[in-house]
């Protein structure tokens, strides 16, 4: 007993800072935090459960959406469903890419549509009637105060003549008023009167993604907008656009005399007036525009431009013969915003792509971002590509890399691509604008179309197979930490045929015969003696094309439908 008493633990003074046990310890340990207060009147009770209720009622009904939303991904994973994403920095070309596949997979909807491109192409010639002012004035400008810094008075003649030419500006800006003045009103109505802080001084506003499709009577819609919060409907354009069309057509003669004026075409031709493509297609077909009961044509919307933000969601029906009868597979196409401030959106879509098309405007190289000045347009697209390849979501994704507004294809020769209008890159270089005066690495190449779309193409590929050898690095380390391979054995990781390819396209280049257009298979195989065997495999499909030639685009979305067709079966080994 003695023992037993001297081994018995001293009583200590009771801890006012430690809680005692409670009573209920063996409870649900959240049965002390969830348990009614000890005074609750029976109002206050009844208030209580009725917000348990609602709370409980709210939780069930988003478990049975995200369950809903698993059972209708596997069914379309089983019905085979294509998934694609349309990534790209803004303005590289992923709406007009967007409105080819429904050209050539929905044209209902583009029909259904047409009516409210109107709005889109007023604001577009409005916008690029008041670029056409800006630049004349800034110049006439420019041109005064370097005659008035001459230490010698400038001639008479000359001051005569720019005197003239201000005076014809601001006779035909006068009476292009009535129709410029519309431009806060179609602005107005295709944000829904939203004005957005981030819009740029050049651009002025975004619209949402898939404005042109919330139209309350239609029945048949083929897409979901997923930021939809409210457009105005077909009815409301057609009150709006049909007085400013009328108003277009007593203008349509002055904003012709103004796109043919001679001071604007050496503005033009000595670059001191930069046209977008689609700004000048506009201003030149003014004519066939401003008619009565105009309605835009195809080309009229391929070409019409308005910056979007958000992400939609446009659902096709695609034949696997690509175009033309057979069984078909649901293709789901996402349009996203392309702007810096909303990158940060696409990551929620990388899970369970098929593939991703990236959009790249090389002809760009000569231009800046609008979010930052300073930041070369190429250069970003290389370095957001960069980021999509790296990233570990995407690692079996397919990779459809578009070089767009560029005619130069499989179907295409040479010739053709350099005598078309439409490609824009061939007539910078033509004009003679050197890509080395922007991007300084280019160095002393020769300043030729096949030159420039080589070295481009080379950076792209290099940067896929950059991320290429971090993905097989990190599958090695995953599986040496496993224990099924050693870690040392990371340093002969290496991709079939590499070194050959690499020197096979170092003597293309230096030939000058580099095949543009094609595929490259990255293909890493890891082969373990103590383990399952790992393979690494992504596939990166290059195209070069302009978005707005819509026959060449066509083919190559057909071909894209065909690699991505062969590769899914592939993957299911039926080849």
């Amino acid at each position: 007993m003695h023992a037993l008493a001297s081994s018995r633990r001293p009583a200590y003074p009771p801890n006012p800072l430690i809680r005692p046990a409670s009573l209920e310890s063996h409870d649900d340990p959240l049965a002390f935090v969830t348990r009614p207060p000890l005074h609750e009147s029976p109002q206050e009770r009844q208030a209580r459960l009725r917000a348990e209720h609602d709370a409980r009622l709210h939780s069930e009904a988003i478990d049975a959406k995200l369950s809903l939303e698993r059972d209708q991904i596997r069914r379309r994973k089983a019905a085979g469903e294509v998934k694609l994403l349309l990534l790209g920095q803004a303005e590289s070309g992923k709406s007009t890419l967007q409105k080819q596949f429904q050209f050539l997979y929905a044209p209902h909807s583009i029909n259904n549509e047409r009516t409210s491109w109107r709005a889109v192409i007023f604001l577009n010639i409005i916008r690029s009637i008041k670029v056409v002012f800006d630049a004349v004035f800034l110049n006439l400008d420019l041109r005064e105060q370097a005659h008035s810094n001459q230490r010698r008075p400038a001639s008479s003649t000359s001051n005569i003549s720019d005197d003239v030419i201000r005076l014809d500006m601001i006779n035909i800006k006068a009476r292009l008023e009535p129709f410029l003045q519309f431009e806060d009103r179609l602005a107005s109505q295709l944000i829904g009167g939203i004005q957005l802080s981030s819009a740029t001084p050049k651009k002025g506003f975004y619209v949402r993604s898939g404005w042109q499709w919330n139209l309350p009577h239609r029945s048949d819609r083929s897409h979901t907008d997923i930021t939809n919060l409210g457009r105005p409907s077909t009815t409301e354009l057609d009150e709006m656009t049909e007085p400013i069309l009328g108003i277009l057509i007593e203008c349509g003669g002055e904003i012709h005399t103004l796109r043919t004026h001679a001071f604007v075409q050496r503005l033009i031709q000595s670059r001191k007036l930069k046209l977008d493509e689609w700004s000048d297609y506009f201003l030149v077909n003014i004519r066939r525009i401003a008619t009565p009961n105009y309605m835009p044509t195809d080309s009229d919307i391929l070409r019409a431009r308005v910056q979007t933000m958000g992400i939609s969601e446009h659902q096709f029906t695609v034949s696997q013969n690509g175009v033309g009868p057979g069984s078909s597979l649901p293709w789901l196409l996402y349009d996203v915003g392309g702007s810096r401030g909303q990158r940060h959106t696409w990551a929620p879509f990388f899970e369970d792509a098929t593939a991703v098309i990236f959009m790249a405007p090389i002809s760009a190289f000569d231009q800046y971002l609008d979010e930052d000045y300073r930041v070369n347009r190429v250069q970003d697209s290389l370095e957001l590509f960069g980021q999509i390849v790296e990233n570990e979501l995407l690692r079996d994704v397919h990779m459809v890399l578009f070089f767009s507004k560029s005619l130069f294809s499989i179907w295409r020769s040479m010739l053709t691509s350099m005598e078309d209008k439409a490609d824009i890159l061939a007539k910078k270089l033509e004009q003679g604008v050197e890509v080395t005066r922007y991007i300084t690495s280019y160095g002393t190449r020769p300043n030729t179309y096949h030159e420039v779309c080589a070295y481009f193409k080379e950076h792209f590929m290099k940067m896929c197979t950059r991320a290429d050898k971090k993905h097989a690095e990190a599958k090695v380390a995953k599986l040496a930490g496993k224990g099924y391979i050693h870690s040392s054995s990371s340093t002969q990781i290496h991709r079939p045929g590499a070194m050959k390819n690499a020197s096979s396209s170092k003597q293309s280049n230096a030939n000058g015969k580099d095949n543009i257009n094609g595929k490259r298979d990255v293909n890493g195989k890891e082969k373990e003696k103590d383990g399952p065997k790992e393979e690494y495999k992504r596939a990166l499909f290059t195209h070069f094309t302009s978005m707005v030639d819509t026959k060449s685009t066509q083919k190559i979305i057909v071909a894209v439908h065909d690699s991505l067709l062969r590769e899914s079966l592939k993957h299911a080994k039926l080849l």
